[in-house]
């Protein structure tokens, strides 16, 4: 039997996530306060200054520096993010790795299991200007054990599709989508060369 193609393109992806489960008794979508607009990226006015210094066109060496330099910057906000932890874990008590994502869902590792049709809320920022914090509901699709993480505990992967996304995050989403394809691609041409 063939499998359905995807709605959008999937790509790899590396990101830590915030997320709790919703309880349909107390959460309603998208009415409650998740302090969504509480991120304010230092460098939010900077960043784009800076890149738009760099002539990527043809210049690999530029390009690098560029991508380095937005990481470096993306790494700096996640940090001043983790310091403000303490309220986040009180609303997002769930930690998960974000492995794959595309503009209709995501897929994660983690060390919980959750049901499928179970309903979540996410918090995630993207490694892509402007730097925003998305705030996403979604429902699992699929979740099953995967293996053992090294300190014993089970690990999971989990699809999940979204059900309530902002187009401005979504935007982002295919922002960051853009630039993995693009980073992948030359990655694998650099592989090629030295073979």
């Amino acid at each position: 039997m063939d499998k359905p193609k995807r709605e959008y393109i999937r790509v790899s992806a590396a990101c830590p996530i915030l997320y709790r489960v919703l309880d349909s008794k107390n959460d309603s979508a998208g009415h409650e306060d998740d302090g969504e607009n509480d991120l304010n990226p230092i460098s939010l006015i900077e960043m784009p200054q800076i890149a738009s210094r760099f002539d990527v066109s043809g210049n690999q060496e530029n390009g690098q520096m560029l991508e380095l330099l937005l990481w470096i910057d993306w790494k700096v906000n996640y940090l001043i993010k983790a310091q403000s932890r303490e309220r986040d874990r009180k609303l997002f008590p769930h930690e998960a790795i974000v492995h794959d994502l595309s503009g209709s869902g995501l897929g994660l590792s983690s060390e919980r299991a959750e049901q499928v049709g179970t309903k979540l809320r996410f918090k995630l920022i993207l490694p892509v200007l402007p730097f925003n914090e998305m705030s996403i509901e979604g429902e699992v699709i699929h979740s099953e054990q995967k293996g053992w993480n090294e300190d014993s505990t089970p690990k999971y992967e989990i699809g999940v599709k979204y059900i309530e996304i902002k187009e401005d995050d979504r935007e982002s989403i295919f922002r960051f989508i853009v630039k993995r394809e693009r980073t992948i691609r030359l990655e694998q041409r650099g592989r090629k060369t030295l073979t």
